[in-house]
């Protein structure tokens, strides 16, 4: 059988305190054990610890495993330094010595670490105070209305200096200026992008395909077709005229000789 010492929960809900027990390692954590060497109660302030230090002595001999609650718990009581002061050989006496200088040593470890928590609890309610103030003056101060600017008359202005009314017509010409060319320099530009496009419509007009060349030349083709039609059928209408001419005056003059006759 493996004998552990571990902790035995006690106690109501949310107020327990514990046993510190040896007791069969198989056995549940509230199941039976074999016997009581201690007591632990972390709500106190500080924490009670009280441990039967013969018995404990008793069950580590015995090859007892303590759990790491039960192992800290030890190591804060200083059992853990005695031991290993007994397993060095040292004597009774200055195993007493050396456990008066660690219980001192502890006391100081207690009040230094009480003195920083008490002053931890000083400062956050030193800073609560503060900010509950800082609310109160905000709250209690009302907002400041911003003050309006004196209007200034025309009179109560300033004199401006000749040196300067001179100065400032030079101003305004450069201004002006500036306007002036930045103005030619749009032209310029403007110019430049319309013989650009020129450029591009020629190229584009230059690089056309020699199917399109094929279509124009057929058609100019076909227009020179129709004008020689229109060409030969105005001449053929023109020589029906002057033979029609003809046979009228031939007529006409078959006529005269027969009434001369």
């Amino acid at each position: 059988m493996s004998v552990r010492l571990r902790l035995r929960r006690m106690g109501r809900k949310k107020k327990p305190f514990y046993r510190i027990v040896a007791a069969d390692q198989r056995s549940p954590r509230d199941g039976r054990f074999i016997e009581i060497i201690g007591h632990y109660d972390p709500l106190q302030d500080p924490h009670v610890i009280e441990l039967k230090e013969d018995r404990i002595h008793y069950w580590l001999s015995q090859g007892a495993q303590p759990s790491s609650t039960v192992s800290s718990l030890l190591r804060r009581q200083g059992i853990w330094h005695r031991l290993d002061m007994q397993k060095r050989g040292l004597d009774p006496e200055k195993i007493e010595e050396e456990m008066k200088k660690w219980e001192l040593l502890q006391l100081e470890r207690s009040k230094r670490q009480v003195a920083e928590r008490d002053k931890k609890v000083k400062e956050k309610a030193a800073r609560k105070e503060a900010e509950k103030a800082e609310k109160a003056e905000a709250e209690a101060t009302p907002p400041v209305a911003p003050a309006a600017a004196p209007e200034t008359s025309e009179s109560e202005q300033a004199p401006v200096p000749e040196g300067e009314a001179a100065e400032t017509p030079a101003v305004t010409v450069s201004a002006e200026e500036q306007i002036k060319e930045e103005a030619s320099t749009e032209e310029v530009k403007s110019d430049d992008d319309s013989s650009d496009d020129k450029g591009e419509k020629t190229e584009t007009a230059a690089e056309t395909s020699p199917v399109e060349e094929n279509q124009n030349d057929d058609s100019a083709e076909q227009a020179k077709d129709e004008e020689d039609k229109k060409i030969k059928a105005e001449q053929v209408g023109e020589e029906k005229e002057n033979d029609e001419g003809k046979s009228l005056a031939d007529g006409a003059g078959d006529a005269e000789t027969k009434d001369e006759k």
